[in-house]
């Protein structure tokens, strides 16, 4: 009963700790890899696409991690970032421009006082538990015609059954379908300005793929998604 009681406590405080986006995550869900698996050509498919909308303003990046994004991103447009964990704030902080503003807090609670021409989100909301919250609050923190970037893992179809065996990361709250994120952002007075599939694997662990098309959106096993306010 002893070793069943330190167990149970063991797995309790792992959930926990990884829960909270700690070291511990990264170490586990990336296995050391994260760096590897956020090659510059990624950043920049993504940065590309927002910059069709928007070239000028400012951009808040929630679920920053480790900052990556935003040096990218920084010799573009201004920056600010914000992430749930304390850790990855951190390692962000010794390696961005002091220039750039870094928040630890969850979007669900996040109240920074002022309003941003571009929010995004990689593969963020699909962690958020209270989604509908977590939309209320981004929707306050943009600007009017404001643009919401986004990239969420999906669940439908045949490569998404196999990404949902595959998937051992315990903090997706929503594994759900493409239509379900498509959906949710039209019901919430968001209008889709692009929409294109993603296909992504880390090879050999060495090597990164990352495929950004509209020619893959239905059958992807992730999305990417550009709504404006």
């Amino acid at each position: 009963k002893e070793l069943l009681r330190q167990f149970l406590s063991f797995r309790k405080g792992r959930y926990k700790a990884m829960d909270k986006f700690e070291k511990e995550y990264f170490d586990n869900v990336y296995q050391g890899e994260y760096l590897r698996r956020n090659p510059d050509y990624k950043l920049d498919a993504f940065l590309k696409r927002i910059l069709r909308f928007k070239k000028k303003g400012r951009l808040l990046d929630i679920g920053c991690a480790y900052g990556l994004f935003l040096k990218a991103a920084s010799h573009h447009i201004a920056c600010e970032g914000l992430d749930v964990s304390s850790h990855a704030i951190s390692f962000a902080r010794k390696n961005l421009p002091k220039v750039i503003r870094l928040h630890v807090g969850s979007v669900e609670e996040m109240g920074l006082g002022r309003k941003f021409d571009v929010i995004c989100c990689f593969d963020t909301l699909e962690h958020v538990k209270y989604l509908d919250q977590a939309l209320s609050v981004i929707r306050k923190h943009l600007k009017k015609a404001g643009i919401l970037a986004l990239t969420v893992p999906v669940y439908d179809g045949v490569i998404g059954r196999l990404v949902d065996f595959a998937d051992k990361d315990m903090t997706h709250f929503h594994r759900e379908s493409r239509s379900f994120w498509l959906k949710m952002l039209k019901g919430r007075g968001f209008k889709i300005e692009l929409y294109e599939g993603i296909f992504r694997y880390f090879l050999l662990r060495r090597f990164y793929v990352n495929w950004v098309s509209k020619l893959i959106c239905r059958v992807s096993p992730a999305i990417y998604i550009i709504a404006r306010q």
